[in-house]
């Protein structure tokens, strides 16, 4: 007759042999002779979580530690179950007990550490790898996540030697490969990041997060087929992952070809994978239908810190009646910076919501009983539209932050202006209604910046053109058109961000070479790190030529600020009239171009005049200051009364 034991050792044996149904079977043989086996109620609970079945797991785990509560490893697995089901501080509780118990268990000071860092703590998760590393030098894991939280402090050099010593000691360690690129991604060195990122490819083909990196320096090296073409491989081996499927969504609209059609078809792509399987769940609104009652209204972004979002939020939220609004602001910021600290006294209530799950920030949102909850993201990175999907408020409006459709139903609204958005012509690539304010969908602060400077032509003896946008905007008719410019105004020369990396630049200007332009004619300027850097760069520049299918916009905005004009080519679809959304509520309607041919002619015009440049140099930022894109306290009236009137018609029943 077999004993316990030697069941026992059968289930353990077709449990490491990957058998868990079998080795299910004989633990629950097992229990039903002795309910109080340790062993067996916790290898069922590990049984349990792989086989998806958590709730149950924590349930066996639990009454294995009820059982005996000095068992370290019971502890240990118990806090790895509460970590991936997002209950942090039980987690750590977890963990604690198990160091408790066993003050040498070198994976509870390893997933103690993971679980603070998800916590926002980088700092005392460093102090646990380090525990991890005395006990254990040689752990090439610990010094990859001890790379991680001290690279999450801003330690980045630091960071490099831990994945080097990790490297050293396990060269074939994918998580090291991947976040050493992360690193000198961060250190300005793609090339370097981009060569981390293939390794670890080489290493797990199957690497959807190496694949999203990837991705992300061949944009900024101006690859955008190539940066597509990982984004899409990433989303096949993760079709759940909402946010890598809207980076796809974004870098679509850098294509040369954009279809307007076939981008607003992919969002709505989105919407069906990740938002209707949520519909189900929102429940109804149980705010006072009172049309004339004070409003209160919530705004979410990943980008209340150092980003072109602030120059057009910031006036907003300084602005808003509050006697009529009460604003709550809800950051998704993983790294608050200066500018954090700069808006958090505009808001009347402001939430960190970093690491909170969806449902809970959407329970938030209830909680806070938000009229009106505006999302200032998009599909851009650090995106929370999976809390907009949940419908915790009764209107949801899209607004500045990306330029176009959310392809979602629960986002009734979508803020837009009849220039960038006319009527009748862009209603079919929104599934929100779209609103269009009087004069122009959003305003601008203009950051401290010097004055404007002479015109460079004039000491220089030739014109100077010059484009600030990313590398990721200029698309190769972008460069062919710019060629044609450059032709028709002889001993010009063009002044660009050679982007990320020199191999980026080398490649730019090869590009402009075999168009037939001089090399010595395309400028390559390294990309500023500091905000003074990059306005002293416009005081080099004549004329600014905008990007097409995606259009400049703060960009275009500082360039204008500057004294320096743009010439912008009209598209059909919001991306690609941003420009003309601008130039128009300036009234430089006549530096918006129709075709390409009336592009090069503008640009050739104004190149030959050197006094009407200069003229408009030293006009342009009285005229901006003066314009509805300056007018903050008129915009925000405006967009205010929008926001009543989709209050008032919700009130109605609509």
């Amino acid at each position: 007759m077999t004993t316990l034991t030697e069941t026992l050792e059968l289930a353990v044996g077709y449990h490491q042999a990957g058998d868990l149904h079998q080795a299910e079977q004989l633990y629950l043989q097992i229990l039903e002779t002795d309910p109080r086996q340790v062993d067996a109620l916790h290898l069922l609970g590990l049984v349990a979580k792989r086989l998806g079945r958590i709730d149950q797991a924590a349930d066996y785990l639990r009454q294995a530690m009820a059982l005996r509560p000095d068992i370290a490893d019971v502890h240990y697995n118990l806090g790895n179950l509460l970590r991936e089901q997002g209950n942090l501080d039980e987690a750590a509780a977890s963990y604690r007990q198990a160091l408790k118990l066993q003050p040498r268990h070198s994976g509870a000071y390893n997933n103690m550490a993971n679980t603070l860092r998800q916590q926002g703590k980088p700092a005392e998760a460093a102090g646990y790898l380090l525990a991890a590393l005395r006990l254990n030098p040689d752990d090439a894991a610990a010094h990859t996540n001890l790379g991680i939280a001290l690279q999450e402090q801003g330690n980045v050099d630091e960071a490099l030697a831990c994945y080097q010593q990790s490297l050293r000691l396990r060269p074939d360690f994918v998580e090291a490969h991947y976040n050493m690129g992360i690193a000198l991604k961060e250190s300005g060195l793609p090339d370097e990041a981009g060569a981390r990122y293939r390794e670890a490819l080489r290493l797990r083909p199957d690497n959807p997060d190496a694949l999203l990196n990837l991705s992300l320096v061949l944009s900024q090296q101006g690859l955008i087929e190539e940066s597509i073409a990982c984004l899409s491989r990433a989303g096949a081996l993760k079709p759940a992952d909402a946010g890598l499927h809207s980076g796809l969504l974004h870098s679509l609209m850098y294509r040369p070809e954009s279809d307007p059609q076939a981008i607003f078809r992919e969002h709505r792509r989105w919407a069906e994978r990740h938002e209707a399987p949520l519909a189900a769940a929102a429940r109804p609104h149980a705010n006072v239908r009172d049309p004339e009652r004070p409003l209160r209204v919530g705004y979410l972004s990943p980008d209340f810190r150092q980003h072109p979002v602030t120059n057009t939020i910031e006036p907003v939220l300084a602005r808003h009646d509050r006697a009529r609004w009460h604003v709550t602001c809800y950051a998704n910021v993983a790294r608050p910076d200066s500018i954090t600290e700069r808006l958090y006294p505009l808001a009347d209530c402001w939430r960190d919501i970093a690491g909170m799950p969806d449902d809970r920030v959407a329970d938030l949102i209830r909680a806070d009983a938000i009229d009106i909850m505006v999302d200032l993201a998009g599909h851009t990175a650090g995106q929370r539209l999976l809390v907009f999907a949940r419908r915790p408020a009764p209107i949801q409006v899209a607004y500045s932050g990306y330029p176009g459709t959310t392809g979602m139903a629960s986002m009734g609204f979508r803020i837009t202006d009849a220039y960038a958005d006319p009527p009748g012509q862009t209603e079919a690539f929104h599934s929100e209604t779209l609103v269009r304010l009087p004069e122009i969908a959003w305003c601008f602060r203009p950051p401290p910046c010097p004055d404007v400077g002479p015109l460079p032509a004039r000491t220089a003896g030739r014109v100077a053109f010059g484009c600030l946008n990313k590398l990721a905007k200029v698309s190769a008719p972008v460069i062919a058109l710019w060629s044609r410019v450059l032709q028709e105004v002889p001993n010009s020369q063009l002044l660009l961000l050679r982007g990320a990396s020199k191999l980026a630049g080398d490649r730019l200007r090869d590009d402009f070479v075999r168009l037939g332009i001089d090399a010595g004619r395309i400028q390559l300027l390294e990309p500023p790190r500091r905000e003074e850097q990059y306005f002293a760069l416009f005081r080099t520049i004549d004329i600014c030529l905008d990007t097409f299918p995606y259009n400049g916009c703060v960009t275009t905005c500082n360039s204008l600020w500057m004294g320096v004009p743009v010439i912008s080519l009209a598209g059909n679809s919001y991306v690609s009239r941003q420009g003309v959304s601008l130039l128009s509520n300036l009234g430089m309607r006549d530096w918006i171009a129709p075709t390409p041919e009336d592009y090069v002619a503008t640009v050739k015009r104004w190149a030959g005049h050197l006094d009407w440049l200069e003229k408009l140099r030293f006009a342009t930022r009285e005229r901006m200051r003066r314009s509805p894109l300056c007018e903050e306290e008129r915009f925000t009236r405006f967009l205010e009364a929008a926001y009543r009137r989709l209050w008032t018609e919700w009130c109605a029943g609509a």
